[in-house]
Parts: C-alpha cells; structure tokens; sequence
C-alpha cells in the first residue's frame, strides 16, 4: 500500500511513522510546519510538544509566545515578570537602567527603584539632590519650602540663601523675636538678657527690647536699677556720686557721705547751710553763718 502524502514509512495510509527531510510527523501525518504549542524536532523528525504554558516554541527549553495570561521572559513563560521588567502584550519588556518596576505603556517611566539608587520624578537617580530627601522606600520627596538640604519633610539642616534656618524646622525671611540671624541660621539671644532683638556679634547684648521691658547697658529689664533714670524706654546712669537721679544733671539722693545740695552731691555744704537727712539746707535766721544746732538756730554769724 502507498503511504500518504510526505511519508517514507507508514504501517496503513492513515499511519505515518517517518516523514521525508523538511516535514515533521504530527499525529500520525506529514506537515511542513508545526501547529501551535508544538515545534519541528530535527532529531526525531516529529512535532513535540512545546513547554507549558507556551502558545508557540522553538524547542523544548526557548518559548516564542505564550499562552493567555502568561509573558515571554528569556525564552521561558512566566506569570510575573521579574524585576526590571513590566508586562506588555505577552512579554516582559525591560525598564530603564536600575529601575524594578515601571509603567506598562511607557517603560521610561519608572514607579520603583533598585536598592542603590533613588525614585525622583519618575526616574532613577544615584542622589535626590538639592531640595530633596530619600524616605525609607528609597522615594525622593521634596523638603520643606526654601529649604535646600534636609533629612525629612518636617527639619531643615540648610535654607537657601536670603533665609534663615529657625531651630532646624523652617527657613524664614526674617527671624522672630528673640532670635537674630547669623551665618543663615536663627540664633538665639541670651535668655537672661530678655531680647527682642540682639547684636549678631554678641547674642547678649540687646539692640531692642520688648514693650513692657527698659534698655539698659545691653540688657532689657523690667525697671531701672538703682543710681539711674528712665529716658523714654532707656535707663541711664545718674552721675557718680548719686544714688538718685531725675536727669543726667541733677541727683535726687547722695552716695554718704556726700551731701545733696542744688541738685548736686558736695563733700560740704558751706557757710549759711546745714546737714538734714544728708540734705544742704540753709540757714533761716539772716546773716547765720553756721546754724548746726538747726535751722531757725544760729550757732555763729558772719
């Protein structure tokens, strides 16, 4: 009996067992080319089977396209593909260099980054850069405003220039009360100086105070001290000898043992005067020279 079409061996006209060279046995008969999910084995001359889940193969160990559900991957079908790679139309295309996972429609853009580098807008960066921080997902998140160096969004460890870094939580223009601006950072004035602004070259001396508080030799305080006077908002010293003062010219009260006469403080009072409570006063009686016994007494006269 003849064999069919292609075939060199057969048992019946139905069963092949051997084709010629360039076909392939598949199912007992003679074909050029393999059907889907098998491939031409030059060996054994037959269509083998591809690997699961293969639509179609070129051996046993290379798919070419995969079954529904399932993406080509270096030859092999894969239901998830591996990182670095993002699912599209059956196969896992790559994404851009040192990203893990990236968008399916445009792989140029990235959602999550290998291990040594950093997400920052889509892309993939070895550092987040000026204004920037990493989070503990690898991501690049912006620090706060004007802020251009940062460990995360709620500190700042530098401003940009023209701002202050106030106790390492925001930048600011100008620095509050309290506080005066140096080298870019908002320094504290001296507590016990009671400042609302102070030199930037010594944070306890005060150039302004607070409305309720008097300036006095650098410091605010809440009242002038002894042996001074209140000018507007600033107390001065009375002069040397005084130990109260309305002006800078004329003393209320004497340091002893001084003695306060016409608004000055005087070793003596001088003829016609006597010493009352550490006060000059003079004489009541006319022509007394002395009156130490007391004023309308006369102990000596000129």
């Amino acid at each position: 009996h003849d064999c069919s079409e292609h075939c060199v061996n057969c048992l019946d006209n139905y069963t092949c067992n051997k084709c010629e060279i360039g076909f392939f046995l598949n199912n007992n008969t003679c074909v050029e080319i393999c059907p889907d999910g098998k491939f031409a084995c030059e060996i054994s001359g037959k269509c083998q089977v591809c690997p699961a889940s293969c639509a179609k193969c070129d051996s046993k160990e290379v798919c070419t396209l995969c079954n529904e559900g399932f993406n080509l991957h270096d030859g092999k079908c894969t239901s998830t593909c591996p990182a670095g790679t993002v699912a599209n139309n059956g196969f896992c295309i790559p994404c851009q260099k040192s990203c893990n996972v990236c968008l399916s429609n445009d792989t140029t853009t990235c959602t999550e980054c290998d291990g040594k580098t950093f997400l920052k807008n889509g892309q993939c960066v070895t550092e987040c850069g000026v204004g920037f921080y990493a989070d503990s997902q690898h991501h690049c998140q912006p620090c706060s405003r004007d802020c251009i160096q940062c460990q995360n969004a709620e500190t700042c460890d530098l401003c940009a220039t023209g701002f202050f870094n106030f106790q390492g939580i925001q930048c600011v223009e100008s620095c509050p009360n309290g506080f005066i601006g140096i080298d870019n950072v908002c320094v504290e004035c001296d507590k016990d100086s009671k400042c609302k602004t102070c030199c930037n070259k010594n944070t306890s001396k005060c150039m302004t105070c607070y409305q309720e508080d008097f300036y006095y030799n650098g410091k605010c305080v809440s009242k002038c001290p002894e042996k001074t006077f209140l000018d507007g908002k600033t107390c001065k010293d009375c002069l040397d000898d005084c130990s109260s003062c309305t002006n800078g010219l004329t003393c209320t009260e004497c340091l002893s043992p001084k003695f306060l006469k016409d608004g000055k403080c005087v070793d003596s009072c001088g003829d016609g005067f006597t010493v009352v409570s550490s006060r000059c006063q003079s004489c009541q009686v006319d022509a007394c020279k002395d009156c130490t016994s007391g004023i309308n007494l006369c102990d000596k006269c000129y």
